[in-house]
């Protein structure tokens, strides 16, 4: 219904706007490196609560251990590909967001 003719001119504005994937967005931005960084798949892995087998929770500091290494991973990552001129820190983090969010949702 978003889309309707008669809602936009009610509104004044369009709710539609063209989904833009990461991959051609890194390319746009000069950083499609980015993609193929060992880091990478560790800064966006889904972290598991629970032994996929047996279905027992992990301790609760494994979990942190985990959350804190993919963390910190991110961070090398936005300090280090932040520095070109031609991608921001907040690009950076958005689309490194867009591609833990596909993972988790794949994994869960």
């Amino acid at each position: 219904d978003a889309q309707t003719p008669s809602l936009a001119a009610t509104l004044g504005f369009s709710l539609h706007k063209d989904i833009l994937m990461v991959a051609p967005f890194l390319e746009q931005k000069q950083c499609a490196d980015l993609l193929t960084d060992p880091r990478l798949v560790g800064a966006t892995k889904y972290v598991q609560e629970r032994n996929v087998s047996t279905g027992q929770r992990y301790d609760r500091g494994q979990v942190e251990a985990a959350v804190k290494e993919k963390q910190q991973l991110v961070n090398i990552i936005l300090d280090e590909y932040s520095k070109r001129a031609t991608i921001t820190r907040d690009e950076l983090i958005r689309c490194i967001d867009s591609l833990s969010d596909a993972i988790s949702l794949v994994e869960t």
